[in-house]
């Protein structure tokens, strides 16, 4: 479970975004992965449990104003994704939209 820090609903890019989003009005709640991803430093990490987001997995998301996306993995665990490296598959209902 994640924390209330991060979680979808917490992302920043629902009510802010930058003057670089590219995502326009709408922000993402799920991502499909195109290829696997770890974090760079993987090398040097020494935990037992290492972030890893496999391809055609779907995620859960956390997206800055930026439109910088991290996906949500097991045991709490967040992991920053390229843009190239995932498909957005749904998005948050619009604010606007909401009752």
């Amino acid at each position: 479970m994640t924390s209330s820090l991060f979680s979808p609903l917490a992302s920043p890019a629902l009510v802010l975004r930058g003057g670089s989003y590219p995502y326009g009005e709408r922000v993402p709640s799920r991502v499909r992965m195109r290829r696997t991803c770890w974090p760079d430093h993987a090398d040097a990490m020494n935990v037992p449990l290492l972030p890893i987001a496999f391809v055609g997995q779907e995620y859960g998301c956390y997206v800055s104003s930026q439109g910088d996306i991290a996906t949500f993995l097991p045991f709490d665990q967040l992991l920053m994704v390229d843009r190239d490296s995932f498909d957005v598959v749904s998005w948050h209902p619009r604010r606007d939209a909401l009752p």
